[in-house]
């Protein structure tokens, strides 16, 4: 066999438009008593494609753990991706609210 590699996606480094972004949610969640912090990962993301054109985040959604692993291994040890459904709407709310404000604060310029 033969391996390939035929594209590398680009890392996506920290830079002052996420940071600016990542503000936006960060101020939202206070508002709500929740608390939003930013992480640097590896991985695969849609954002790694548009980082560099358009403020981007990633990870808005419900929190959970084992992304993308629909896999169990035979010893229990690897267990398939679940979510925490106490999470949707904490981060629901927090969205909607960043989103809202970010809008907002852009027309007021």
């Amino acid at each position: 066999m033969t391996v390939e590699t035929g594209a590398e996606t680009r890392s996506w480094p920290r830079n002052p438009a996420t940071d600016g972004l990542i503000t936006h949610f960060q101020e939202a969640a206070t508002l709500l008593g929740e608390r939003v912090e930013p992480e640097s990962r590896g991985g695969l993301s849609d954002g790694n494609a548009l980082w560099d054109h358009v403020p981007t985040l990633d990870g808005l959604g419900p929190s959970g753990d084992n992304d993308h692993c629909s896999e169990r291994s035979p010893d229990g040890s690897k267990l398939p991706e679940f979510v925490d459904l106490d999470s949707f709407v904490p981060k629901a709310a927090i969205n909607a609210l960043a989103i809202a404000r970010w809008l907002r604060l852009g027309q007021s310029r």
